[in-house]
């Protein structure tokens, strides 16, 4: 329903704004998960694999142009 109306449906219920999940996706630290889904802080293990930084850098770059 979110979809619908507006982030702003969900102010009331505590959820994060628009603005937030987008600074926390774009600059806090995230981890890619051995199950393939990306978390929140850093990973316990260091991975070369790990694509984080990069995704975050593409995600900046498309903002800034958008």
């Amino acid at each position: 329903m979110i979809l619908f109306l507006g982030s702003g449906v969900s102010l009331p219920t505590g959820l994060p704004r628009v603005g937030e999940l987008t600074e926390a996706i774009m600059w806090q630290h995230w981890h890619l998960n051995t199950d393939q889904l990306f978390y929140s802080g850093k990973a316990e293990a260091w991975s070369m694999a790990d694509p984080t930084e990069t995704v975050q850098c593409f995600l900046r770059y498309l903002k800034g142009i958008a």
